[in-house]
């Protein structure tokens, strides 16, 4: 699953980075409307804030103040443990993630492993 991931500032703007599960743009075409991004609240916490970015993934965008908001908003959790996976991660065959192998075989997923 793809992300664009956008500052509303140029002075925060997040460095280029194609691969993975997101792709951060410095900007595309032209840089996200600021006023618009500004006035627009936290799509977890509901605070407006001017340094606040947007995340769009799976045709949906979404306003964040803080990576930590849009990751409890987005991002999968380990099925065993629950931790919210920031990284790779893993997925069994029947769509549940888990943060790593012991957490896999603890829910009884066997063959998953860790890539190191």
């Amino acid at each position: 699953m793809a992300a664009i991931i956008r500052a509303a500032d140029a002075r925060h703007a997040l460095p280029s980075y194609d691969g993975g599960t997101a792709r951060l743009l410095q900007w595309a075409d032209q840089p996200p409307d600021k006023e618009t991004a500004m006035s627009a609240a936290c799509a977890t916490c509901g605070n407006v804030y001017d340094k606040a970015f947007q995340v769009t993934m799976a045709g949906e965008t979404y306003t964040f103040d803080s990576f930590e908001c849009a990751a409890h908003k987005l991002a999968p959790s380990c099925e065993h443990c629950k931790v919210r996976i920031l990284g790779h991660g893993l997925e069994a065959g029947d769509g549940r993630f888990f943060c790593c192998d012991h957490c896999a075989e603890k829910a009884g997923v066997k063959g998953l492993r860790d890539r190191v």
